[in-house]
């Protein structure tokens, strides 16, 4: 019956344990939501940190003079040339 009373005991506090880290689970997120900018680098797991998510926004592109490079239009051309 000992071997019963360790296994409850070992029960009770992995649940303990569970529960005390969702809460803090839930602060940290709470946390990263309030401030998303000021996000400890130390807590970004490896998969966050490969995510577009978690890059910065960069500055559109520009040439060498700074101008603005013409964008590729994703709408069907007006008109179709058929190839004999």
């Amino acid at each position: 019956m000992a071997e019963f009373g360790q296994i409850d005991a070992l029960r009770k506090q992995n649940k303990d344990l569970l529960d005390k880290l969702k809460k803090q689970s839930e602060k940290l997120r709470q946390l990263t939501l309030s401030c998303p900018n000021k996000v400890d680098k130390s807590q970004i797991s490896v998969y966050e940190s490969l995510t577009a998510e978690s890059v910065p926004c960069r500055a559109p592109l520009t040439e060498r003079n700074g101008a603005q490079p013409q964008r590729a239009s994703l709408s069907a051309p007006s008109k179709i040339i058929q190839i004999p």
